[in-house]
């Protein structure tokens, strides 16, 4: 049981932990994009339309752009995930004033580190612009400017598995804990919106022209978002957190590269190792912070997963909230189940009419109605990524 101090964030649903909590109590939030950053980014339209025919720098050209001098400005992911960090600032004072910065170490989830300016300056005659290098684009970037910025002394590194990276990163932080390695970790994910990324998605068939409806009948894929998520873990509480990790598990199935197992089997295996790690059982768990991506084959699987395993779990899907946030997912499911749990917010209800939830996929408790309360201390988030990667994170609160 390891204590989970504080949350930085900022996403379209905010630019702190307190404005995410009042979009998600008054109104919701429709997918989207961070703002009030003072940083250029990608609209909507752009990204369903996205296109990579400019892309056609020559392989020698590419590796002569990556021989660059080191980072000398700031990306929008560094922007993002800067912000993050700054609202930690009461967590990581205590915890440097516990333990030491040569005992703090750092964890962060990213898949798309710098790529969007890296497109950019592809698309301005292939020679980078002023003050960027592509080494920005190396996901060891993000971890690399966390350490240096605050100048601490422990284990640093970054987690790029996809869509469970930020899950993948706090599982990490647990184990550095765990090991002696570390007294206090700090670690999420960041993500920012991308080109290749959107065009990927949509060349997958699961990039939705309209907003993301998870496990509704009418559903067409994911929206892209962008967030950033951090927490400081350590092994007793800093300040007055009530909240902690119970337990976590993780999957490496390779079914596919870009789908997931049917039965859902490892992904269930993935929940089982998490309440054995929670020293807990299945009917502990209160709610359930989905994965819920809004794809033909997501849904089912996770559908499958909470009949068989947690059939009258209320559960709630983030992504019609925040838009796909990739490699920050994990890490917002997680601070999402804290707010939950903690009574910040009730559990959030995707506003859905009878007949709406798709009637061939296995029954559960998809909570479409507005200001139920979480009655119990755990909760479950559960990631999925490509190649078969699967992290199920429990969490739970000292306030109940």
């Amino acid at each position: 049981m390891l204590a989970i101090n504080g949350f930085g964030t900022v996403s379209c649903l905010g630019s702190s932990l307190a404005e995410t909590i009042e979009s998600l109590r008054s109104k919701g939030c429709a997918p989207g994009w961070a703002h009030d950053l003072s940083f250029p980014g990608i609209s909507p339209d752009s990204l369903r339309e996205a296109d990579i025919s400019r892309f056609d720098a020559s392989g020698e050209d590419y590796f002569r752009l990556l021989g660059a001098e080191r980072i000398k400005t700031e990306s929008r992911s560094i922007v993002l995930l800067r912000h993050a960090m700054a609202e930690l600032a009461p967590e990581l004072d205590a915890a440097f004033t516990r333990f030491g910065k040569d005992r703090t170490a750092c964890v962060i989830g990213t898949s798309t580190a710098s790529l969007n300016e890296a497109e950019r300056s592809l698309y301005d005659g292939k020679t980078p612009a002023e003050g960027f290098d592509f080494s920005m684009a190396d996901v060891a970037c993000m971890s690399d400017y966390v350490r240096d910025t605050l100048k601490i002394g422990g284990p640093c590194w970054s987690a790029a598995t996809a869509c469970t990276s930020s899950a993948r990163a706090l599982i990490s932080a647990a184990g550095l804990i765990e090991s002696g390695m570390a007294d206090a970790v700090i670690a999420g994910g960041v993500s920012s919106v991308s080109h290749v990324t959107a065009a990927g998605f949509r060349s997958l068939g699961v990039l939705s022209p309209k907003r993301c409806l998870p496990f509704h009948r009418e559903r067409q894929g994911i929206n892209i978002g962008e967030a950033a998520v951090l927490s400081v873990i350590t092994r007793e509480p800093l300040l007055e957190s009530g909240l902690f990790l119970a337990g976590f598990g993780a999957t490496a199935d390779g079914f596919s590269i870009s789908a997931p197992a049917p039965d859902a089997g490892p992904q269930k295996d993935a929940v089982r190792e998490a309440v054995r790690r929670a020293g807990i059982g299945l009917s502990d768990i209160s709610c359930a912070a989905l994965h819920g991506t809004g794809t033909i084959a997501n849904d089912q699987m996770e559908s499958r997963l909470m009949h068989d395993l947690l059939p009258e779990v209320p559960a709630f899907a983030p992504k019609y909230f925040t838009g796909h946030t990739l490699s920050a997912a994990g890490a917002m499911g997680v601070m999402l189940s804290a707010l939950v749990i903690e009574d910040e917010i009730p559990i959030p209800a995707l506003p859905y009419a009878d007949g709406d939830v798709d009637p061939e996929l296995p029954e559960f408790c998809l909570v479409t109605q507005p200001g139920l309360r979480c009655s119990g201390k755990y909760a479950l988030s559960g990631s999925y990524a490509f190649g078969g990667n699967n992290a199920s994170i429990i969490i739970g609160t000292h306030k109940k």
